[in-house]
């Protein structure tokens, strides 16, 4: 049994990556054109997930809600509670630290897991196209 190593090109950006159809010339005597093209139709109609790319849109539209909360809060809350005292300081300067901290924990988790997940899922169902 003989192993060939290639490298896989994925386009398309981090909601809609899919592998490159184009026929690489060193697959010549491999592979033939028309089988590489439908094996690799098969990889990209399999690892294109609707799943994936909600939720991570819904991963980003909660971390954009905590930044902007994060923002207003620290531009509208701050200098109105240097004017009231009923309303502490500190209390908006944690909250809107807290939002700031929350929003970027959670697209650094989402992004890395989602990205993690998508390229092991790549790599068995290339694994599993390939026997």
């Amino acid at each position: 049994m003989i192993i060939y190593n290639f490298h896989v090109n994925i386009s398309g950006g981090c909601a809609r990556g899919h592998i490159e159809s184009i026929y690489p010339v060193r697959l010549n005597g491999i592979i033939r054109e028309d089988e590489f093209q439908e094996s690799i139709r098969n990889i990209n109609r399999i690892v294109s997930s609707k799943t994936y790319c909600i939720i991570k849109w819904i991963i980003g539209i909660i971390c954009f809600l905590c930044l902007v909360g994060a923002i207003l809060v620290f531009s509208i809350g701050l200098p109105a509670s240097k004017n009231s005292q009923n309303i502490p300081f500190y209390a908006f300067l944690i909250v809107g630290f807290g939002l700031f901290i929350l929003g970027t924990l959670m697209l650094a988790a989402g992004c890395n897991t989602g990205n993690r997940r998508r390229k092991d899922r790549i790599k068995k169902v290339i694994d599993n196209e390939s026997k």
